[in-house]
């Protein structure tokens, strides 16, 4: 009878772990499917914390707004032209699709801001598509692009609160106007660069594909006290580690420093119509997940 019951509960636990993992990768509910992850990860099976959800169902731009958007993401603060967005699905993936609109700072800002539980390091994936015929800009070559992290205050446009800080994924343009190098854009209180605005760090050896889907990773640990630079942020591109920096101040004021956002962001510009593209430009997001 023991044996019995000792290989009945292996079944059970067999059969418990195969649902969690079904439930995660299938659910085509964002409540459901978080609810799972939660479960998965609480038994150990997952160090997947959130990932950010994308429906099966396409979508055209100009009817993504903001309830549509907290419908799939429950955690979503707030969104800047949502109108911009799409969704595209294929057999392979669910992605988000960006039109970028020529302005008179660049381009339309398409900006979100998704809660997350308060940790000091995250690890990000998501991988990027920048389209066919995708201009980098006009005579300054450069905008941000896709998921990255934010604390506290989350500066950027300019702000210099050290209280708070922000990491992104940023493009420049090369001098041939048709390829652009992948930069960190970063706002820690340390930062020197270019005040009042980011550090922008060159990612080495890795031009950005136009037409061609590509892996970012990212992983940030804050510092562990406001006045000790011991913070760290690593990015990995197509599953190759290409940059790392250590010995980071992110934040010197305010609450304890944490990761507590996912920040989306993705525009040319820039202050001016020198940031502008030429047209109305593409490029696609998918399988953004947050862990451990």
């Amino acid at each position: 009878m023991k044996r019995k019951t000792k290989y009945t509960t292996i079944t059970l636990a067999v059969f418990m772990i195969v649902g969690l993992v079904f439930a995660v990768v299938y659910s085509k509910t964002p409540s459901v499917r978080a609810l799972f992850q939660r479960l998965a990860n609480q038994a150990g099976f997952s160090d997947q914390y959130m990932c950010v959800f994308v429906p099966n169902e396409p979508s055209e731009f100009d009817t993504v707004d903001l309830d549509k958007l907290q419908a799939w993401n429950s955690s979503l603060r707030y969104v800047v032209n949502p109108q911009n967005l799409s969704v595209v699905t294929t057999t392979e993936r669910n992605s988000l699709r960006q039109r970028f609109i020529p302005s008179d700072e660049g381009s339309e800002r398409v900006v979100a801001n998704i809660r997350v539980e308060a940790r000091t390091t995250y690890e990000l994936k998501q991988s990027i598509f920048f389209e066919e015929g995708f201009d980098w800009g006009g005579e300054v070559q450069s905008g941000k692009f896709g998921f990255g992290f934010g604390g506290g205050s989350a500066p950027t446009g300019g702000t210099t609160d050290e209280d708070g800080f922000t990491a992104r994924l940023a493009w420049r343009g090369r001098e041939d106007n048709t390829t652009a190098d992948a930069t960190l854009y970063l706002y820690s209180a340390d930062r020197t660069m270019n005040l009042p605005y980011g550090d922008e760090i060159k990612i080495p050896n890795f031009v950005i594909p136009i037409g061609e889907w590509f892996d970012v990773k990212l992983r940030l640990t804050v510092n562990s006290e406001h006045e000790l630079a011991d913070g760290v942020i690593s990015v990995h591109l197509n599953d190759e580690l290409l940059l790392e920096r250590e010995n980071i101040q992110w934040q010197t004021a305010g609450d304890k420093p944490v990761i507590d956002r996912l920040i989306f962001s993705s525009f040319h510009g820039g202050n001016s119509t020198a940031w502008s593209p030429s047209e109305v430009v593409y490029a696609q997001f998918a399988n953004t997940c947050l862990y451990d």
